[in-house]
């Protein structure tokens, strides 16, 4: 016995045609989509296609997947992308073209009410999930008609990007096409290139500069341009091919990352056996390793010398019966400036003199006239 292939609510609902998946998960966060006679509003519910029924506004789904149609569409001026308007505008689906076709087709993304050009419907919402997730950065191209000539500032700030109220729109590439006559006056094309679909992006972006749009087409998407026979309101099919290609342009390739540029050792510090900090910036470690053995070895030969010493001293102080001696050893130590002189101990005058400082009159009578 076989199982039944599980797939997820939102993404059936996609797969039928109705809506795109982000669209049938705001439907079934609205209570708009019911399983087996219960609302449902837990997104990512799995269901079972051969068993579950689903309806979405009280009408029922059929069990089997359509075959997929994608469209070409010329949307004219003065027309939504939308299947209501509450103002009673005209909408891209009551264009007889659209009328007529036998699936229930939905929009890839948006033009506003007076943009005109390339607008791609189907049925396939799979296709209008990769073609408008944001993080696909198909690109999309406009023709811009401006009354007057951008200054060089201005066309260098579209390189830049602008500061939006949505956030910021990066490097937006941009060219020109020229000027055209428009009755008495004369206006100046422009293409732009646009990567993400934000409400009235464009017009915002001009916005920005104070400059109003005279007319806006929108004349690629991705691969895809829009064929030059084709009038306003009609739509042609796409091919196969025309449709891999779009979903090639969609594929996410990841950025190829800069190797980061060299850097020096940071300065690492160490104590040595005297407690001192010693920083190595890079340096030969073993230089400084032999530099220090080498260190260590003199300040060893001067400790043993003064070890030394100070044993001989300390043996000159014994006498022949091994008792130290009471003499004070700094002046024992102390040996005579000239040949003959006697050396100075404690008990004899000139000891106790040096002992305690000088500070007989005659001495501070002398210090006094140093000074």
């Amino acid at each position: 016995m076989t199982d039944t292939k599980l797939v997820r609510l939102h993404k059936y609902i996609a797969q039928q045609g109705v809506a795109s998946r982000r669209a049938a998960e705001r439907w079934i966060t609205y209570g708009r989509v019911e399983v087996n006679g219960q609302v449902e509003r837990t997104l990512g519910r799995q269901i079972d296609p051969t068993r579950d029924k689903i309806k979405v506004d009280g009408k029922l789904l059929a069990a089997e997947t359509p075959s997929h149609v994608y469209w070409i569409l010329n949307k004219p001026d003065a027309t939504i992308t939308s299947r209501k308007d509450p103002e009673g505008r005209a909408t891209v689906f009551d264009l007889p073209a659209v009328d007529r076709a036998s699936a229930t087709l939905i929009s890839v993304g948006r033009l506003d009410y007076r943009t005109e050009g390339l607008l791609l419907l189907s049925n396939d919402g799979e296709f209008v999930q990769r073609l408008t997730h944001p993080k696909y950065h198909v690109p999309r191209i406009y023709d811009v008609l401006l009354p007057r000539k951008l200054k060089d500032a201005e066309q260098a700030r579209f390189a830049q990007g602008f500061s939006l109220s949505d956030g910021p729109t990066g490097g937006l590439p941009m060219e020109s096409l020229g000027s055209r006559n428009m009755g008495a006056s004369r206006g100046y094309w422009y293409r732009l290139t646009v990567y993400e679909g934000r409400n009235r992006l464009v017009r915002r972006v001009f916005e920005k500069l104070g400059l109003r749009i005279v007319r806006l087409v929108r004349v690629a998407f991705g691969q895809l341009w829009l064929p030059e026979d084709l009038a306003p309101g009609q739509m042609v099919a796409l091919t196969p091919g025309a449709v891999k290609e779009l979903l090639m342009a969609s594929v996410v390739t990841p950025k190829k990352l800069a190797p980061l540029p060299t850097r020096k050792a940071a300065p690492r510090r160490e104590h040595n056996e005297r407690g001192a900090n010693t920083l190595h910036r890079g340096k030969d470690l073993s230089k400084q390793q032999e530099t220090k053995e080498r260190g260590e070895g003199r300040f060893q030969k001067k400790d043993e010398a003064r070890h030394g010493r100070r044993d001989h001293t300390l043996r000159a102080d014994l006498d022949s019966k091994g008792e130290k001696r009471s003499h004070d050893r700094k002046f024992s130590n102390a040996r005579p400036s000239k040949p003959g002189q006697r050396k100075l101990g404690p008990s004899s005058p000139e000891g106790k003199q040096r002992q305690s400082g000088n500070r007989s009159p005659k001495g501070l009578a002398n210090r006094k006239s140093k000074r």
